[in-house]
C-alpha cells in the first residue's frame, strides 16, 4: 500500500499499454473482488444500521422521534446496499425499515395493515374477544396493602413461574436455557402498572396502585411478564433501538399475550383457566379503553361509563383508567400484535396442514426477537418450512 502511494503504479490513467498484462493474475484480481462484493456491501450496511440504531437508542435526549431519526438515515441506506447482497439478519432488518418507510409522516394509523385499521370495527373486534365476567372463588383475591399479602403474592408467582417453566421448555427448549435467570420483583410506589425491565431482567408487579389482586391469575402474569413472554423477547432483541417501534413493540407484547393463551389454556387446572380468563378479560377492557382515548376522543367519564356497563367496580375502574393514561398505545398494541401472530399461524397451518408443528412455528416466531409484521412474514417464509415443500395436486 505505501509502494502504490508513493510511485505511479496507482495511476489513475488506467494500466500501461507497454506493460504486458497476466492473464492469471487479472482473472484472480476479478474473483478476488467479487467475492469480497457481498462482504463490502455487508460491512456498509452494517456500518449504517448501527448508527441508525444507536441513535433511535438516544432519541429521548436528541429529542427527536423514532420516525425523524429513521427518516434522516433511511435514504443513505437505500441508495448505499444492496438488499440482494444483505447477510440474512440484514436481511430482516432492510425489510423492516421498508415497512417504516411507508409510514414516515403519515397519520397515526398509517402503519396498521387494512385488519389492523382502528376504526369502528377493531373495537367490535375487541367486544367479541372479551370473555364473560367468571365468578370469583372466595379467598382467592386478596387486597395487597399490608407485607403479608405483598408476600403471598410474590409467592404465588413464583410458585407459577416454577409449574410453568417445564411446559415452556417443552416448547423452547434452546431459547429459555439460555435465559438468564428471571427475577421477580415489587413495582417502586409511584410506578403504574406491571413491566418487564430487559436490563435487570426483572418483572416488576404493581402492588401499590392496584386496589386488590387475583391469585389465580397468577400464573398467566408470569407467563406474561416473565417466561416465555416478555423474558424471553426482551433477550431475543439484537438491534434494540430499531425495535423499539410502534409496530415492534405489537409484536414483543403480542407474543407475550399469544404464548400466554397457549400455556394457559391447554393442559391446565380449571382454577388456572379460569384465572387467565380472568386475565384476557382485563387486557382486552385495558384495550378498548386505550382505543376509546386515542381513537374515539373519550373523556375520562366516557371511560368510566363503558367500565360500568362491563360490571367493573370503581375503584378497579380507575386503576385500569390510570394504567392507559399513563402507557398510551401499550395495551392496543397488545392485541394488535395478538391478532397478527394469530393470522400468521392460521396462515402457516393451512400451508402445512397435518404437518404442521406448533412448536416450530414458534421457534421460528421468536428467532430474531421483535421486528414488523412484514419483516417477520419474510422470516417465516425463510425459516419456517424444515417440512417438506407442499405437494401440488
Amino acid at each position: 500500500m505505501v509502494f502504490c502511494l508513493l510511485t505511479a503504479a496507482c495511476s489513475t490513467h488506467g494500466p500501461d499499454p507497454s506493460v504486458p498484462s497476466v492473464d492469471t493474475h487479472e482473472s484472480t484480481n476479478r474473483a478476488s473482488a467479487k467475492q469480497l462484493l457481498p462482504a463490502f456491501e455487508n460491512r456498509i450496511a452494517e456500518t449504517l444500521f448501527r448508527k441508525l440504531d444507536d441513535e433511535l437508542n438516544n432519541r429521548v435526549k436528541l429529542g427527536r422521534n423514532s420516525e425523524q431519526v429513521i427518516s434522516t438515515h433511511w435514504l443513505n441506506i437505500k441508495r448505499s446496499v444492496d438488499p440482494d447482497l444483505l447477510s440474512y439478519e440484514n436481511a430482516l432488518i432492510w425489510r423492516h425499515l421498508q415497512s417504516l418507510d411507508t409510514t414516515l409522516g403519515k397519520g397515526p394509523d398509517s402503519s396498521l395493515d387494512n385488519d389492523q385499521s382502528p376504526s369502528d370495527d377493531m373495537f367490535d373486534d375487541l367486544t367479541s374477544m372479551l370473555p364473560e365476567e367468571t365468578a370469583l372463588p372466595r379467598g382467592y383475591e386478596l387486597t395487597p396493602t399490608s407485607n403479608d399479602a405483598q408476600q403471598l403474592y410474590l409467592s404465588a408467582l413464583n410458585d407459577g413461574l416454577i409449574s410453568m417453566l417445564p411446559r415452556a421448555r417443552q416448547i423452547l427448549t434452546r431459547k429459555i436455557n439460555t435465559l438468564p435467570p428471571l427475577s421477580i420483583a415489587l413495582q417502586p410506589p409511584d410506578a403504574i402498572g406491571d413491566h418487564y425491565d430487559v436490563v435487570s431482567a426483572t418483572a416488576f408487579f404493581d402492588l401499590t396502585s392496584t386496589p386488590r389482586r387475583d391469585l389465580t391469575q397468577a400464573p398467566s402474569e408470569i407467563v406474561f411478564h416473565g417466561v416465555p413472554g416478555a423474558h424471553l423477547m426482551g433477550h431475543q432483541m439484537r438491534w434494540r433501538g430499531i425495535q423499539d417501534t410502534e409496530d415492534t413493540r405489537a409484536h414483543r407484547r403480542g407474543w407475550s399475550l399469544y404464548i400466554t393463551d397457549h400455556m394457559m389454556r391447554n393442559g391446565q387446572p380449571t382454577q388456572s383457566v379460569n384465572g387467565y380468563l380472568r386475565f384476557l378479560r382485563r387486557q382486552v377492557l385495558l384495550a378498548m379503553i386505550d382505543h376509546g382515548y386515542l381513537y374515539q376522543s373519550w373523556s375520562v367519564n366516557d371511560a368510566n361509563r363503558f367500565l360500568e356497563s362491563q360490571g367493573v367496580e370503581p375503584a378497579e375502574a380507575k386503576y385500569l383508567i390510570a394504567a392507559t393514561r399513563e402507557h398510551p398505545g401499550r395495551y392496543l398494541d397488545t392485541m394488535r400484535g395478538y391478532r397478527n401472530i394469530m393470522r400468521l399461524e392460521r396462515m402457516v397451518q393451512k400451508e402445512y396442514g397435518d404437518r404442521f408443528e406448533m412448536t416450530d412455528f414458534m421457534n421460528s416466531l421468536v428467532s430474531y426477537g421483535p421486528l414488523s409484521m412484514s419483516a417477520v412474514e419474510w422470516l417465516l417464509e425463510e425459516s419456517f418450512p424444515t417440512l417438506p415443500p407442499k405437494e401440488d395436486k
